[in-house]
């Protein structure tokens, strides 16, 4: 089918649609090695194999097209009322595996919702778009789920290195509990890692599915607090939240919280010792929060390299390179935004913007937490 084929079907779906797009960015590399005449046969013998692959792959009522001179190859067909996650990522996956196979093309894709509107060919084009930037984010997670495994390896061979020499070795009590802290340590590092991963998979799958939850932003934020006091202790930060608002935003509860204790630990971590860290909620048209710390700040060249999994600044302590990946995540999936900049406290500023959700019960009484 030709492109018109995609546009048509968006303005007779009632609901939905799923908008699948691949790109063979190949194509460029065989046109400037091979000429522009090699490029395009290869381009249109790709566009044979895509169509073929869309028949037997796709539902009844689907549309697929090519546009001539372009690496891009676009499916679509309407929206499922159950399972849209998990049935997108197996429809894309094997139109991509089966494309690389049997073209021999390196093959990236994408896939994203597109709602009937006004303008069929720009929904389309958005979520096309949508979609190969959706595609850049899952193959990057992928990629480092997959070579998380290394650096789970090591805590778990300290604690079971730890452990036997204990049960098997003749110590005395100093020594014997100071090798018992340290398997206790590397055993939180361990559940840090794979709460970590946890909800960053969550942040990917579960907001999908949950698009009517919703929160009270304010409780949320103190409950984060509640759970992230043990640490400031530690390190003698005064913790304090600083203003409250009545609003909800369109996050389920767990979710909420997860956001919001990974902004303030990494607060905590790179701000000073003995310093201080002051959260302030704003609700206007939506819901910023900012978190202010007093530490050394984020770089410009680091600002939007740390929201990147398995990413942390020139200047930042250790850790697992998680935390501001799943905020990123988190705020993204419903169609906020996450940045930082200079904080007035001289460290780093960082600045949601949430949208609003209907209200819901509202947590009383504003804390105030210092060690």
């Amino acid at each position: 089918m030709q492109s018109c084929g995609l546009r048509d079907l968006i303005d007779r779906t009632p609901g939905e649609c799923l908008v699948f797009t691949l790109r063979a960015p190949d194509l460029e590399c065989i046109a400037w090695r091979e000429g522009r005449d090699t490029a395009l046969l290869r381009e249109r013998e790709a566009a044979i194999v895509f169509g073929e692959l869309c028949a037997r792959t796709l539902r009844a009522g689907s549309a697929f097209g090519h546009e001539a001179e372009s690496n891009r190859f676009v499916a679509a067909m309407p929206a499922p009322p159950r399972d849209l996650p998990r049935l997108a990522r197996t429809v894309l996956g094997e139109l991509v595996y089966r494309m690389e196979e049997t073209t021999g093309l390196r093959v990236e894709g994408g896939w994203a919702l597109c709602e009937r509107g006004s303008d069929a060919g720009r929904a389309l084009g958005d979520a096309m778009e949508a979609g190969l930037e959706r595609g850049r984010r899952e193959h990057d997670r992928f990629a480092f789920f997959a070579s998380i495994g290394h650096e789970m390896r090591t805590p778990l061979m300290s604690i079971d290195g730890y452990l036997q020499t204990v049960l098997e070795s003749d110590l005395d009590e100093t020594t014997r509990r100071h090798f018992t802290e340290v398997a206790k340590s590397e055993s939180v590092r361990l559940r840090r890692l794979v709460e970590s991963m946890y909800a960053l998979s969550l942040a990917d799958l579960d907001i999908e599915l949950k698009r009517h939850v919703s929160c009270d932003a304010q409780s949320a934020v103190e409950r984060a607090a509640d759970a992230i006091y043990p640490a400031a202790a530690r390190r003698g930060t005064r913790l304090k939240v600083c203003s409250r608002v009545r609003c909800a935003i369109p996050l389920a509860s767990e979710h909420a919280v997860t956001l919001f204790v990974n902004l303030m630990e990494n607060a905590v971590k790179h701000g000073s010792e003995g310093g201080r860290i002051e959260i302030y909620l704003e609700e206007r048209d939506d819901l910023t929060v900012y978190v202010d710390d007093d530490g050394p700040g984020v770089p410009v060249a680091d600002r939007a390299r740390i929201f990147k999994e398995h990413e942390r600044g020139r200047a930042l302590a250790a850790g697992d390179g998680l935390g501001l990946a799943i905020v990123r995540a988190t705020v993204e999936r419903i169609g906020g935004h996450a940045g930082v900049t200079k904080s007035p406290l001289g460290g780093a500023r960082f600045v949601l913007r949430l949208p609003l959700a209907e209200e819901v019960e509202v947590h009383s009484g504003i804390t105030m937490r210092s060690p």
